[in-house]
């Protein structure tokens, strides 16, 4: 072709920045060692698209885990014809025979794959709890697969266990070492992976009655900006040195973290820092960064977290607010997956709560309606909004947020609200987490799925021999644009699914627990 080197690498896109990766109508002639690549930010409230050419990785046809995302790169060469692996950028048509470099330029960037909380390799990591004894504590994830078969490695800085299982849900104990104990850097880090799609829950009990867990997102999918959200220690008794924590860890090597600080009095070793002091650590592979504030009036929500590597990012307290005191954690999306339109479902059996509002950005407004509110919020950190949680709430915002759902029973929980356009299309594998104290009593475990109203009928929920669970609370609601939404609970006590019989009906999923001492929730799809 006129024009183009004989030896070359792919004809990529190549715009430096773009709302839209439609718009995007330049080309860059790569090099034969850089493939093409498209990278999404997330900068002052808006995602933008950067198109060009990357340097080659050693995997050759593998998708790294890692922004920017590689679309496509060389399987091999025949003579002066390249062949492309799925999701090139060019080249798709090209005979074995050919004397020159044929070139096929979609008009569109492809889309990259949604997936839910599946995927094939997970960041966990475990922060301190109300107390910490190495024979009390009990750490585990649950996996949730569909296939019959899998390997899976359990991965720490100090060692590697592999293990053979099938589906559909397994329970894995960790060693209660990996606990983050201490504030500041260490190897505490757990990676987890498998030869097939899978859901990775950890949860965190104490014996003593306190406990949370989190469904933990794929690595693919983690980012490079977070902003941290949590929830206010009980003030009450001796719980008051008690404050809010949060925990970031590297899955990749020479992870650079700027951590920007909401609140004053934060100590890491040898240090003290006040609000607005940047901390900046360099995390290797399986390192965490973990910080608590000491006091009940500390809140670190509003901490900023920037990497120049993605990272994973939880965040809670060790001692929630009100009655007893219950460790919370969840799996914070990073700003890049927030959303504006948000529908946040009933909780069964709770009796009071509190929806948080973290904005993106400064001066964000924020409607959110009830049965009974109906107000316009101007916030810049963070707002609490006291809710019946027996009845459903609909939040807009003109900027991206991230709404977190604290609820309480005998004890707090906590779980993030995915936004409406998270709503995944995906069948859903829960399975309710296992205790080995007091008297290994089982949790009261419910599944609340909020769907649109005229997609309904054909939603099922069942367990894994194919039975119906039966429904035990149903309401509905408009959301933002007056469309109707339907909110179903089930209560279920084994592994079970959640589907529609439309392969192309999106819902959300919330499911909780609670047990005398413990309260637990998290959001068991979501659609990125």
């Amino acid at each position: 072709m006129d024009g183009f080197p004989k030896q070359r690498g792919p004809v990529c896109l190549d715009c430096p920045q773009s709302r839209y990766p439609a718009d995007c109508d330049a080309i860059s002639v790569c090099q034969q060692d850089e493939v093409c690549y498209v990278e999404e930010t997330f900068k002052l409230g808006d995602i933008f698209y950067r198109t060009s050419c990357l340097p080659n990785t050693d995997k050759r046809c593998v998708p790294p885990t890692y922004n920017p995302v590689e679309v496509g790169k060389r399987s091999d060469q025949r003579g002066t014809c390249f062949f492309c692996c799925p999701y090139d950028l060019c080249n798709t048509k090209c005979h074995p025979s050919s004397s020159s470099l044929l070139t096929t330029l979609p008009s569109t960037t492809p889309a990259p794959e949604t997936h839910d909380f599946k995927g094939k390799t997970f960041f966990l990591m475990f922060m301190r709890n109300f107390e910490y004894g190495y024979l009390l504590q009990k750490l585990s994830v649950d996996v949730t697969l569909m296939a019959t078969n899998a390997h899976i490695e359990v991965i720490t800085r100090y060692n590697s266990t592999s293990k053979h299982l099938s589906g559909p849900a397994k329970h894995i104990e960790i060693d209660a070492n990996m606990t983050m104990r201490e504030n500041g850097k260490t190897g505490k880090g757990v990676i987890l992976t498998s030869n097939t799609s899978m859901s990775a829950t950890a949860f965190n009990f104490y014996q003593t009655g306190s406990g949370d867990g989190y469904r933990a997102l794929p690595i693919e999918h983690l980012g490079d900006s977070y902003i941290v959200g949590t929830f206010r220690p009980n003030d009450k008794h001796s719980y008051e040195r008690y404050g809010t924590s949060f925990a970031v860890g590297a899955p990749f090597v020479n992870t650079v973290v700027n951590i920007t600080l909401s609140t004053s009095g934060v100590s890491v070793p040898g240090q003290y820092h006040r609000e607005g002091d940047t901390i900046t650590v360099v995390l290797d592979k399986l390192d965490t960064f973990y910080i608590e504030t000491t006091t009940s009036i500390q809140d670190l929500t509003g901490t900023r977290i920037v990497s120049n590597k993605p990272v994973a990012v939880i965040s809670g307290n060790v001692c929630s607010h009100e009655e007893g005191c219950n460790h919370l954690n969840e799996y914070l999306p990073p700003v890049s997956k927030w959303g504006s339109r948000f529908i946040v479902p009933p909780i069964m059996r709770s009796t009071s709560g509190i929806i948080r509002i973290v904005p993106s950005v400064n001066s964000t407004s924020v409607i959110v309606n009830s049965n009974t509110l109906n107000k316009t919020y101007t916030i810049s950190t963070f707002i609490d909004i006291d809710t019946d949680p027996t009845q459903p709430y609909s939040i807009s915002s003109d900027e991206h947020v991230l709404v977190l759902l604290f609820f309480n029973e005998i004890k707090v929980g906590m779980s993030v609200v995915p936004s409406i356009n998270q709503f995944s299309n995906e069948p859903v594998l829960v399975t309710p987490p296992i205790f080995f104290y007091h008297g290994n009593t089982p949790s009261d475990n419910y599944i609340v799925v909020s769907i649109r109203t005229s997609d309904q009928s054909g939603l099922q929920i069942r367990s894994t021999n194919g039975t119906d669970l039966t429904r035990v609370g149903s309401v509905t609601f408009p959301g933002v644009d007056g469309e109707m939404f339907s909110f179903i609970s089930v209560n279920y006590k084994q592994t079970c699914s959640v589907q529609h019989r439309e392969n192309n009906v999106a819902f959300s999923v919330i499911t909780y627990g609670f047990r005398s001492y413990e309260t637990y929730a998290y959001p068991a799809n979501l659609c990125l």
